[in-house]
């Protein structure tokens, strides 16, 4: 195909899933580009609600006592270390300008996340580190008087309003250009708001609204609340599943709603709706180390720790009852199998596989799933590595990232740019069985063949994870098995296996289990690879760590059939390797 005609396909084919609305907004914002716009606070300026910046101090206090930022940190921006995406610019003040960095970087940057967490660990006002916090603030008003792209960018503007806003709670402080500037990016977010983006970018930019706006006594908190409570409608799902099934991004919503919830007085009806079941969801993804599961865009170890969420939000939403064992949230498509009993946790990922209007942070990580025994991680998704400015994210993306399968060399969705797909899938759930600790899922793929999987736990004392492809062309199948950057892969070469199967021992520190394999015709063995990308573990933004990786292939014409078995250490290996096999003789391999 012509690259031409390819490239109007892709676009064609991402377009049709936008919103009329979003293409609005987004012909609007592209025409009115490269105006210079001007911003002013409203004369007088009102006077700051001084019962929202006691509730926001409040807040703080809670947030600090519950879950504290990290001391090293926050003594490194002190110091002159700005870190972020895993990069070092050392400097007495913050640089807002004439960096050698990528826009995300800056946008930490003028975000300001730092200064909220020195505010929460020295919330004197009399003390150094506020004064030090106060010339930032004032230097940033100075120095980005005029809105400007990457300072004035939506999302960075309402990171650094709903921070701002708890900075000035927690120091008490009535300064008059803080005010001033802050009315002025109010006016500002409210005339850019990202309605062509949608998802998680406008959740923020309600927040903000809607919480500055009290804190400052504007008119626009109206129009954050508004705005906020029909979003948070749509994107938070009935099972409480944030829409764009991202769990760092779901985290980073759920703290901004009990940022929300301080500043509005009482907290109306659906917003505890929204927050108690965001509570519940993130707990799900959970697994014994306290990190969430990486699905879709996000890093384990990368933004808020899910804990952290969790502990602030309950001190502002009546938290749900804790419910242990295996568990469904069906419309965000999250499975958590937990049989109990030291057998380990199997969280996985079926249904609907993105936000249709908003994809720009779904994987093709269909059927994929994540494995821990106790508080070790052991399979894991590869994780995110970074967004434009990184040479990893088109593997991140991709199906050879995460625990499951890529068909005739294919990713499952066309990825395309930075944070584009053209044509995408979603997965439909065949069966789910929480008694018996069991998931049957399929898909079609877009060139033509059928994937179907089945998680289960066999309670003669293994893991079962059985994959089936229907294809009318010959075509390999990969299957895909990241292991934790922890753990260490070695052949079993104990007693003789059915044909066609093989065992892997996976061992850390204070355990172990046994991957069996089954009709496979290669297995390899990887880490560290580049050109092609393969066996890497991303646990923060910026940070790349060799791990490593078992890849089972064949070929398969017509139906084709893979299987794994996930065997703890007390369980029998040749009998799970039978039952993959459907063979009661011992053969060897």
């Amino acid at each position: 195909m012509a690259p031409g005609l390819q490239r109007v396909l892709l676009y064609a084919h991402t377009i049709r899933h936008l919103t009329p609305l979003q293409l609005y907004w987004r012909l609007r914002y592209r025409l009115r580009s490269g105006h210079a716009r001007q911003y002013s606070a409203p004369r007088p300026l009102p006077p700051v609600d001084e019962a929202a910046q006691a509730r926001l101090r409040d807040l703080a206090r809670r947030w600090s006592a519950a879950a504290p930022p990290d001391p090293d940190r926050v003594a490194a921006f002190l110091s002159g270390r700005f870190t972020f995406l895993n990069k070092t610019v050392q400097s007495s003040r913050p640089r807002w300008s004439g960096l050698d960095v990528s826009k995300l970087w800056l946008y930490h940057l003028h975000g300001f996340a730092y200064a909220r967490d020195i505010a929460l660990l020295q919330p004197d006002p009399s003390g150094p580190e506020a004064e030090r916090v106060r010339g930032w603030m004032i230097d940033w008003a100075e120095r980005n008087a005029r809105p400007e792209t990457p300072a004035w960018d939506a999302y960075p503007l309402s990171e650094r309003l709903l921070n701002w806003s708890l900075v000035v709670s927690v120091y008490g402080w009535d300064d008059v250009l803080i005010r001033e500037r802050m009315h002025a990016q109010l006016d500002c977010l409210r005339r850019c708001l990202e309605y062509d983006l949608r998802g998680n970018h406008l959740l923020k930019n309600a927040c903000a609204l809607a919480a500055a706006g009290t804190l400052l006594g504007s008119p626009h908190r109206r129009t954050g609340v508004a705005l906020l409570e029909r979003e948070a409608a749509a994107q938070f799902l009935p099972d409480g599943g944030h829409a764009e099934r991202s769990p760092m991004y779901h985290a980073q919503a759920l703290a901004d709603l009990a940022v929300l919830s301080a500043a509005l007085d009482p907290a109306p009806g659906w917003l505890v709706r929204a927050g108690g079941g965001a509570i519940d969801f993130l707990r799900g993804l959970l697994h014994g180390d306290g990190r969430c599961a990486q699905f879709n865009d996000g890093a384990a170890d990368e933004g808020l720790p899910a804990l952290d969420v969790i502990a602030l939000a309950e001190t502002c939403f009546p938290p749900p009852p804790r419910r242990e064992g295996t568990r469904a949230w069906p419309e965000s498509g999250i499975y958590r199998i937990d049989p109990g009993g030291g057998s380990g946790l199997l969280i996985a990922k079926a249904g609907k596989a993105m936000l249709d209007s908003q994809p720009g942070h779904a994987h093709s990580d269909l059927l994929s799933f994540e494995f821990s025994v106790g508080a070790q991680r052991v399979l894991v998704n590869s994780g995110t590595h970074g967004y434009a400015e990184s040479e990893f994210r088109n593997y991140c993306r991709g199906a050879t990232a995460h625990n499951t399968l890529q068909i005739g060399g294919r990713d499952q969705h066309e990825h395309w740019s930075v944070f584009r797909i053209a044509r995408r899938v979603h997965a439909v759930v065949e069966a789910w069985d929480p008694a018996a600790h069991r998931l049957r899922a399929s898909y079609r793929c877009l060139h033509g063949p059928r994937h179907s999987r089945e998680f289960a736990w066999d309670p003669r004392g293994w893991w079962r994870i059985e994959d089936t492809v229907h294809t009318r062309e010959e075509m390999y199948v990969a299957a895909f098995l990241h292991l934790h950057p922890d753990c260490a892969v070695t052949r079993e070469s104990g007693a003789p296996l059915p044909p066609a199967c093989s065992a892997w021992r996976i061992a850390w520190n204070g355990g172990a289990i046994v991957v069996v394999i089954a009709g496979a015709e290669a297995i390899n063995l990887v880490s560290g690879m580049r050109a092609p990308d393969q066996g890497w573990c991303f646990p923060q933004f910026g940070v790349a760590i060799p791990a490593p990786v078992l890849i089972a292939r064949r070929r398969v014409s017509g139906a084709g059939r893979l299987a794994c078995a996930i065997v703890p250490e007390e369980g029998s290996v040749l009998e799970a390797a039978r039952a993959l096999a459907g063979d009661s003789g011992g053969a060897s391999e």
